[in-house]
């Protein structure tokens, strides 16, 4: 059989030892969301491949109802500057965690799904070239490492 059309969208496939690393949490939850823990690996799942990073922030003591996930979604990597409209979750990726979520949480539990507080930070760097170098390559070698 021959795939005469390149498939688009869609995932990489995963290797056994990436599905070993997965077994635990799965077994864990078994498709519940209770723990911190249960509710990153199952937000991962509501949207493979969308989303880059999940943090579960502790409940504070006047709610121990709330569960608020911080989301990053995934990125791909082009090269460059990152902005920051690229690290905002769409609505559609949040309402995708939040009807995935509402079906394995408790009833009394109260989901709040955002973005993250982001502190950037810029740098100046400065590179002295060993006399002979070539000054634009040693410039894109270090792009290339920043970026």
């Amino acid at each position: 059989m021959t795939n005469r059309i390149g498939a688009s969208g869609g995932l990489d496939a995963e290797n056994l030892e990436t599905a070993k690393l997965r077994v635990p949490h799965f077994l864990r939850s078994l498709g519940r969301a209770v723990t911190a823990a249960d509710f990153e690996y199952l937000a991962v799942q509501a949207a493979p491949g969308q989303i880059g990073r999940v943090y579960a922030l502790r409940p504070p003591l006047t709610a121990p109802r709330q569960v608020k996930l911080l989301v990053i979604p995934s990125v791909p990597r082009l090269g460059g500057f990152l902005v920051p409209e690229s690290l905002e979750p769409q609505d559609d990726l949040r309402e995708q965690i939040i009807s995935y979520l509402d079906d394995r949480r408790l009833i009394s539990t109260v989901l709040d799904v955002q973005q993250p507080y982001y502190q950037w930070v810029q740098t100046e760097i400065r590179i002295r070239v060993t006399p002979g170098e070539n000054v634009e390559r040693v410039r894109l070698a270090v792009e290339a490492k920043l970026f």
